[in-house]
């Protein structure tokens, strides 16, 4: 099976390289000419210097399309979403993860991630609360391109996690461990909440 993943983040092509190592056919994909080079020099899978609003790649060309973290991103959500669907065949599936546009993401991802001097673990710019894309949005968005949303479910973190998560991202920020290492100490807990953070996948219409 061929799948097209999105590569974002302090170690280029982290994304990809997970999907390869568990044994998919992968092309990375980054508008960045620094981060397709870096993400060549450490991962063994192709990658396509694009932007999401315009893919290389011929319709009906990929299994999936993952799309994670990346929304919050690009300029408009909804060019990237009719691409993903135009390169998927029949029956692929849309893999996606993003931050909801609710007033708590905007709280912990934006105020106190960001923006709060003391609590900051993220660069300042590095998150537009405005380009968050809300899990009924990104719905509608996906019916309008023949892909149907068969599951959602909420991200979030147990209060009792939380200061392991922080000294992670702090970690992470000054280079001292990897994004591997970093996410094997942020405990993520999948439930009905989607107030702060979703992930979930759609499937292309067989006639669309």
């Amino acid at each position: 099976m061929d799948h097209a993943s999105w590569t974002s983040g302090p170690e280029e092509g982290f994304l990809t390289a997970t999907l390869s190592d568990a044994g998919y056919a992968v092309i990375g994909i980054d508008p960045a000419t620094s981060a397709v080079r870096n993400a060549a020099k450490h991962v063994c899978s192709p990658f396509a210097l694009a932007t999401g609003e315009n893919l290389p790649f011929a319709d009906g060309n990929f299994d999936s399309v993952v799309c994670s973290e990346v929304l919050k991103h690009v300029g408009d959500a909804n060019a990237v979403m009719a691409e993903a669907s135009r390169v998927l065949r029949p029956g692929g599936a849309f893999v996606f993860s993003l931050p909801n546009r609710t007033l708590l993401s905007k709280l912990i991802m934006i105020d106190l991630a960001q923006r709060n001097r003391i609590t900051r673990v993220l660069p300042h710019d590095v998150h537009e609360w405005g380009r968050f894309v809300g899990s009924r949005d990104l719905s509608n968005i996906a019916r309008r391109h023949d892909l149907l949303v068969e599951d959602v479910r909420g991200v979030s973190i147990r209060v009792r996690d939380v200061p392991a998560a922080a000294l992670a991202m702090v970690a992470l920020r000054r280079n001292r461990i990897s994004c591997a290492e970093a996410g094997s100490r942020v405990r993520l807990h999948l439930g009905r909440s989607r107030a702060v953070a979703y992930v979930g996948y759609a499937l292309k219409a067989p006639n669309g």
